[in-house]
Parts: C-alpha cells; structure tokens; sequence
C-alpha cells in the first residue's frame, strides 16, 4: 500500500505582506492543467461615499496578463478601423455596428469585452449609443483611456487585448484585480 501525500501547509489567516503571500501561494499551489488567475484584493484607507476618494482606472501591466480572449469593439471609420483589426481588435465599424448594436444584432455581453473608440467618433457613439453602452460598463471614457488618438491605435488595442487591468473600488474601500 502507498502512503499517503503529504498534506498541503495551510495557508496563514489574515493580510499578509505581496512577498509572503506569493511565498505561500507558491508553497500550496498545485499543478493545473490551464493558467491560473492569481485574484489581489488591497484593503485602502479610503471612504468610498465620497466621490473623491473613488478609484476607476485602467492600468497597464508591464506584461501579458495571460488572458488571450479579451474581445475588443473598436468603433471607427474604414481606415481606422482597419488599423485597429490589423492591432487585434475583434468587431470594428461604425455606423453599421452602431446599427447592430441599436437593432441588438449585436450582442454586446456575448461577443465584446471592451470598447474602443476615436476621438472623432466618440461625440457620435456618445450621443446615439451611450445609453446603451453606459449601463454595462462598456462607454469609452477618455479617463480609462477607451477613447483612443489616431496615432495611438495600434498601442491601444494592443493593450487593451493583452496588459490592461481594470482597478475600481466599490462599496468598499477594496481594489480587486485578476492578474
């Protein structure tokens, strides 16, 4: 009869320093047979009623984040639009896709994970789909940096589809990432 595997070291209670629980996390992971999504939650000093003291960002990883299924809508005219299909984008157009979306020929939930846009085109997205896009989360914001220069497509999509994070609080002072 063969022994029994020893049992895993239980992971420590409590917060714990990004050293020590990487240290940990390495002690107890096994192997799986797909990537692994690595969850971060941060605890901040902030009061979260306050408009304020909110965080909604987009942040950059230095490297890719292991998802290879983000799917981008990228709204532009003919030749933008072919630049950023060229970067990766999944769905591109504009006033056909707009029509898709207005019509629901185009599932927004099931087939786009981000939305991407010019700023030439944004007042019109804005004014004929916003609020059809604002409710899900999914309105290009200059802030977030959705709403993309010419010059800037490529990096864009391309960042968008491989390193962005989103961070935000929500009723609590807590930042959540998969990373």
């Amino acid at each position: 009869a063969a022994a029994a595997p020893a049992p895993a070291p239980e992971a420590p209670r409590g917060a714990l320093t990004p050293a020590h629980a990487l240290q940990t996390l390495r002690q107890i992971a096994k192997s799986r047979a797909f990537d692994e999504t690595l969850e971060v939650s941060v605890e901040l000093n902030l009061d979260v009623r306050k408009a304020d003291q909110t965080i909604r960002s987009n942040v950059t990883l230095p490297h890719p984040h292991g998802r290879e299924n983000i799917r981008v809508l990228f709204l532009a005219d003919d030749d933008l639009g072919n630049r950023a299909k060229a970067a990766g984008a999944t769905v591109v157009g504009l006033g056909s896709t707009i029509a898709n979306i207005k019509s629901k020929k185009l599932k927004l939930r099931k087939s786009v994970d981000k939305v991407l846009t010019t700023t030439e085109s944004a007042k019109k997205v804005s004014k004929e789909i916003g609020k059809i896009l604002g409710p899900k989360g999914l309105m290009p914001n200059p802030k977030l940096g959705t709403v993309v220069a010419e010059e800037d497509i490529e990096k864009q999509v391309d960042a968008f589809k491989h390193r962005n994070v989103l961070l935000r609080t929500t009723k609590f002072p807590l930042v959540n990432a998969g990373i």
